[in-house]
């Protein structure tokens, strides 16, 4: 889920958001077509990984990737574990996925 406060678009977007086929939990967002899209303010990614085995590391967090480079940043997150669910802000999109924190 995408929560987007008044204020963070410049003007109408039509977002896009799906799961590729893979063996961890990867979430794609598009804008309007793009994989890119900076926010005007913060805006809060929240990714459900109850299709996640029950056995998952301690903590959990999101982390993006970046196709272009291969390589991943973490953003942490608040892991809502007893809902299965990570919450983590965001300044632009990009490609996401769920790992250890």
């Amino acid at each position: 889920m995408l929560d987007i406060p008044p204020g963070a678009l410049s003007g109408p977007v039509t977002f896009q958001m799906f799961e590729p086929a893979s063996p961890i939990l990867k979430l794609v967002i598009t804008a309007n077509g793009s994989d890119h899209l900076t926010f005007l303010k913060a805006v809060k990614l929240t990714i459900n990984y109850a299709r996640c085995s029950s056995s998952l590391p301690p903590k959990v967090q999101i982390v993006r990737l970046d196709a272009n480079d291969n390589t991943q940043e973490e953003l942490g997150g608040n892991d809502e574990r007893p809902h299965r669910r990570v919450t983590t802000d965001l300044d632009h999109l990009s490609g996401y996925a769920i790992a250890s924190g």
